[in-house]
Formats: C-alpha cells, sequence, structure tokens
C-alpha cells in the first residue's frame, strides 16, 4: 500500500489533514504578510524621522550660518569699521568676535588688496604680520582664494562663501567675505570684511546638540568633497574623516532629501542625506542597519513563538474535531460490516441528535428489522422441518 493511501486514505487522517491545512495556512500567510508589512513600515519609519530631522537640522545650521553672515554685513554697517581707523576697527572687530561663537577671525581689506587690520579670537595671531601690506601682491598660495575673491567681490558687490585650508593647522574653514561701503557715500565701495568660521568647533557641535538624535543615530556634516566636520554619535569604531555620497560629477540637489543604506567601514548603514544650501555643505543622519532590525528580530522571534502555538492549537483542535467527526461514521462503517457478516444483534451507541446520531438510529432499526426477520426466518425452517 503506497503511504498516500496510507496517510490519506483513512477518514480521520483526511479530516486532520484538512483541519491542518485551512487552519496553518491562513496563520502562515497573514504572519508572513504582517512581517513583510512591519518591515516595510518599519524601514519607511526610520527613513522619514530622518528626513523630518534632516530638514529641521538643516535649516537650522542654513540661518545659523546665514545669521553670521549677516553680522558680519552689520560690521561692516558701523561707522568704527568705515572710518578706516586701526584703533576704532579693532574695537569693534574685537568686540564682533567676542559676541559670535563660530568666527574664528576677521579681516579687513581695502579695494587695493591692502590689510588694514585683523583680529584674532584666540593667541594664534596667523598672518597679523601682513598688516599694511597688499596681498594682491604676496605670492604665497595661501591667499590664491583671496586675491580672486576679492576681485570679484570688486566687480559684484555680493557676498561670497569659499572653503580655505590653513597648511599650519590643517584645518578647514568657511570663510564668508562681504563688501563695506562709505558711510559718506553708501554706494561707494571701499573694501571688504573677510571672516573664517570654524565649523569643526564646540560651539556648532552645542548648537546640533538641542535636536536630539533617536538611540543608535548619528549625525555628520560634512563638506561636498567629503571632509567630515561635525559627527555626533558614532559612526565607526574610529572618528570619521571623509563620507560621501554622490561622486565629484554629481551634486547633492538643496531640496529634497536623498534616503538609503550604505557600506561604511564594511557595515551597512540606514542614512538620509540632503544638501545645505548655500554653503556647499550636506547633513546626513544616519542608524547602523542591524539596529534598525533588531527590534525586527525580536518581533520575528515572538511571531515564530506564535505561530508554534497555533501549530499546536491547530493540531490539537484538528485531533479532537477529526475524531468528533470521524468516530460516528467509523462507528458506523463498523456496524454496517458486522452486520454484513451476520452479526446483526450489533448496534451502535447513539450520542449525538445530528445527521450521524439519525444514521446511527437508521442502523440500529435496520438491523433490528434484519434480526427479527432472521429469527422468523429460522423459525419458519424448522416449523417445516419438523413437519418433513
Amino acid at each position: 500500500m503506497k503511504f498516500s493511501t496510507l496517510l490519506f486514505g483513512r477518514l480521520r487522517n483526511r479530516t486532520l489533514a484538512f483541519f491542518l491545512f485551512t487552519g496553518l495556512t491562513p496563520t502562515l500567510l497573514i504572519s508572513a504578510y504582517l512581517l513583510v508589512k512591519v518591515r516595510t513600515d518599519l524601514l519607511e519609519n526610520v527613513m522619514q524621522t530622518q528626513r523630518h530631522s534632516i530638514e529641521t537640522i538643516r535649516n537650522a545650521v542654513s540661518h545659523h550660518l546665514m545669521s553670521y553672515e549677516r553680522g558680519l554685513l552689520t560690521l561692516g554697517e558701523e561707522m568704527d569699521v568705515q572710518s578706516l581707523e586701526p584703533e576704532r576697527m579693532a574695537r569693534a572687530m574685537s568686540q564682533f568676535l567676542f559676541l559670535s561663537d563660530l568666527f574664528y577671525n576677521v579681516f579687513f581689506f581695502d579695494l587695493e588688496g591692502m590689510l588694514l587690520w585683523a583680529e584674532y579670537k584666540d593667541r594664534y595671531q596667523g598672518n597679523r604680520y601682513l598688516l599694511g601690506k597688499n596681498v594682491l601682491t604676496q605670492e604665497q598660495e595661501d591667499f590664491d582664494d583671496i586675491k580672486e575673491n576679492l576681485l570679484q567681490l570688486k566687480k559684484t558687490g555680493q557676498n561670497l562663501r569659499l572653503w580655505w585650508t590653513d597648511p599650519q593647522q590643517q584645518r578647514t574653514y568657511l570663510q564668508i567675505m562681504t563688501p563695506v561701503y562709505s558711510f559718506e557715500d553708501p554706494a561707494t565701495l571701499i573694501g571688504m570684511l573677510s571672516a573664517r568660521i570654524r565649523l569643526k568647533s564646540f560651539e556648532l557641535e552645542e548648537m546640533l546638540s538641542f535636536y536630539p538624535l533617536a538611540a543608535g543615530e548619528y549625525l555628520v556634516i560634512a563638506d561636498l568633497e567629503g571632509s567630515v566636520f561635525v559627527e555626533l554619535g558614532k559612526v565607526a569604531d574610529r572618528p570619521l574623516r571623509r563620507l560621501r555620497f554622490v561622486s565629484e560629477e554629481e551634486r547633492l540637489d538643496e531640496r529634497t532629501v536623498g534616503s538609503g543604506r550604505f557600506t561604511i567601514e564594511g557595515n551597512e548603514h540606514l542614512i538620509s542625506f540632503s544638501a545645505i544650501a548655500g554653503f556647499d555643505l550636506f547633513i546626513a543622519i544616519g542608524q547602523p542597519y542591524d539596529q534598525v532590525v533588531a527590534f525586527l528580530r525580536h518581533l520575528l522571534n515572538s511571531l515564530a513563538v506564535q505561530i508554534l502555538l497555533a501549530v499546536i492549537l491547530v493540531v490539537l483542535l484538528g485531533v479532537y474535531f477529526s475524531d468528533h467527526l470521524s468516530a460516528p461514521i467509523l462507528a458506523l462503517v463498523e456496524g454496517i460490516n458486522r452486520v454484513g457478516a451476520g452479526d446483526t444483534s450489533h448496534r451502535i451507541t447513539i450520542a449525538r441528535d445530528d445527521e450521524l446520531g439519525q444514521a446511527s438510529a437508521a442502523f440500529n432499526t435496520m438491523a433490528s428489522n434484519l434480526q427479527r426477520q432472521r429469527f422468523l426466518e429460522s423459525i419458519w425452517k424448522r416449523t417445516w422441518r419438523e413437519r418433513d
């Protein structure tokens, strides 16, 4: 006999298989759907939260840096600066640096490129030795950007922003240049203020600390070349120096926020990022992918336990209902076989009032009639034998 016939050829086994199939199939399908749905929604919610945080922090950083730029413009409107007198300029510029957390220094150049005054926030005095000298005639590479942008500002009269790397300190600064106009004739350009911002500073990190991150998240601010200025939270085992999401030929869209899965030092991360408009910076908020799906793994374990309990429950119910449904039928089949073999005295116990109970009662009636007929037949035969 084939195994399939042995397994499914019996009514009890078929009934049990039916209950297992109808009970387990929806359970497994619903569990698989919930797993995929929860995973998709979890990743989407994490990225949506990251995008919302990026938009908020991006706007805050942009407005914060622009406020410093406006402060530099306001400095250029002060009479002490417009007077071009060193003592008055020094007083105004020193007060400006005291009130501005991020600015590292501030220079004043006239239209000929002469450095009229330089003020520093700390002990490092940098290029103060160039006071009274024309930077346009200097051969140091440090002044190439200043030369170029001073000439451009003389032509356009518009604010300029550029990145400057100090060759001695190996630090990169954001340099902002604003025009200074004459107090007597506001239409006459008399010079340029140039100030440098230390993005990799405690002040900026302190400002960003007011925007709390979720557990395991980190925040990174870098320039478009990938140089990291701010790293809040732990991205890797060691401090991150460079981070890029696009090639040099591409540019980040300042109006949208990108999201995706990226590999950093061999580990996969879920990261959202966007450019900070006007400052050639980008901001990124990320989280290790393993931490994101840790909740999913916990849910999967719980789901596996629930599926196991559901399987046990379905098996128990299947056994119970298969016995409950098949037992009367099997008893009826056994009774038919015994009556067919000549045992007309066999009766089936009636334990239910449904159709199976009625069938059992009809069988008992049939067996009783057969027994009576057989009894009458035996009497008739015995009577005829006695006459003969």
